[in-house]
């Protein structure tokens, strides 16, 4: 006898200007979505293959199946399955991922025939979202699994203050164990010791390196222009990248006086890591995210901020 078949139907396909990139398509057995649905495309992040961390890619891609949405996940040029093509020659990376992003768009018009469509990234592929949103009217909104932000005032405060409540920080720190206080008596040190030294350096707070990410004037463009034309954005951020994020108005704070309106909807999961390790942590997330695309497609929904 045969099994109870899935209410989804995935099949591999090669698509781009140079046939180089491959994907797996995630559509209704039996489409009962509205005629207006958007598609949805998720990008990859890093080196990860197009199923996810986890496969949260592929999980939230069968729910949205489930629910009507047809969805696309590929991989990026030279990573997993899609060759580097002779035509990316001399392109940087951030060329040659906006092309693979256009390719993947015009891709689902043609194949699905949608005309809007909400993109899913988690980290670098929440950045690639907001840069593919913020230039292109046809993409309605986009769910950022742990943006790529930038620190605020109110981050060092909770990052540091959840230091200073522990017992060991103290040990350490009074006997000079604490890589902070080495670093500075290091400094202080090299200081003392050059010639004509007129004062001692501060020590350098932790840096992180913010090359691959959307610069914060750039950021503040996209969300204003996003806004201004009605789109709508699920930001979700995790307690696993504790050097970036640590509370759930961070965004908020880093583009002071964006009126979002009902625009955002914001999370911060305080027990998740950064790739929802846990079925638990999975299973929410696969939740919130079909809840808000099948609500944000069928009505306007209030946000939570």
């Amino acid at each position: 006898m045969g099994g109870v078949r899935p209410p989804f139907v995935e099949a591999p396909v090669v698509f781009g200007r140079d046939r180089s990139l491959v994907g797996a398509t995630c559509v209704p057995r039996e489409p009962e979505g509205p005629p207006t649905a958007p598609a949805i495309l998720f990008i990859s992040s890093g080196i990860i293959h197009r199923t996810g961390p986890n496969r949260i890619y592929v999980s939230i891609g069968r729910a949205l199946a489930s629910e009507g949405f047809s969805s696309l996940r590929f991989d990026l040029s030279g990573i997993g399955d899609s060759v580097l093509p002779p035509s990316a020659e001399g392109r940087s990376i951030q060329e040659r991922v906006e092309a693979d992003i256009d390719d993947a768009i015009d891709f689902m018009a043609a194949h699905f025939g949608a005309h809007q469509f909400v993109l899913i990234g988690l980290c670098s592929g929440a950045d690639n979202a907001l840069r593919t949103m913020g230039r292109r009217d046809d993409v309605v909104g986009a769910v950022l699994l742990d943006l790529n932000t930038h620190l605020t005032p109110g981050f060092w405060v909770r990052h540091y203050g959840r230091r200073l409540l522990r017992a060991n920080w103290w040990m350490k720190a009074l006997t000079g164990r604490h890589r902070y206080v080495r670093r500075i008596f290091g400094t202080m040190k090299r200081a003392l010791g050059r010639r004509g030294a007129q004062s001692v350096p501060e020590p350098e707070a932790p840096s992180l390196n913010l090359d691959a990410w959307v610069p914060k004037p750039l950021m503040r463009e996209y969300f204003e222009r996003i806004v201004t034309r009605g789109g709508r954005l699920l930001c979700i951020f995790t307690a696993g990248l504790p050097r970036q994020y640590n509370y759930r108005e961070q965004l908020l704070e880093v583009v002071p006086g964006i009126d979002f309106r009902d625009r955002l909807t914001l999370e911060y999961y305080e027990d998740s890591d950064h790739t929802f390790s846990r079925e638990e942590l999975r299973d929410r997330l696969t939740t919130a995210v079909v809840d808000w695309v099948r609500q944000e497609s069928h009505e306007p929904r209030r946000s939570a901020v």
